[in-house]
């Protein structure tokens, strides 16, 4: 029967430690090529550590960015709300003004005409009058 290995960083960093002190306690005692493999251990020791840090890291970050995501999820569906509220209320406010300029456009049309009929009132009552004068005269 096999024993299932369960991650324990704070264990793997303990034995780090230990076997460090070790290494560097004996290393006098090694010859040239026990040296030489232990200077490789202890740059494959520091480069796991450093490889677990790492995985730490980015363990914490997709963390962090699976909770900023799900507490944002619901600030966006609120935003889109809000923002289909207002798009609703432009459209009211166009349609709005679109009324109004309709009957500002008939008003203008009545006053032009009213002016027009003005104009042709007082070219009526202009040629009246000098005819008026014309026949005084005479």
């Amino acid at each position: 029967r096999t024993e299932e290995y369960v991650k324990d960083a704070k264990r793997e960093k303990e034995l780090y430690r230990n076997f460090s002190e070790y290494i560097n306690s004996h290393q006098d005692e090694s010859t040239e090529e026990d040296r030489w493999r232990v200077t490789q251990g202890k740059k494959i020791s520091k480069l796991n550590y450093k490889v677990e840090e790492i995985h730490e890291k980015i363990d914490r970050c997709l963390q962090n960015y699976n909770e900023y995501s799900s507490s944002h999820k619901e600030d966006s569906i609120e935003y889109d709300k809000k923002v289909e509220k207002l798009n609703q209320k432009v459209e009211q406010i166009d349609k709005r003004l679109e009324d109004r300029e309709s009957i500002l456009e008939q008003k203008i049309d009545k006053v032009d005409k009213y002016l027009l009929n003005l104009t042709h009132m007082m070219k009526e009552l202009s040629v009246q009058k000098k005819e008026n004068l014309d026949r005084g005269k005479d």
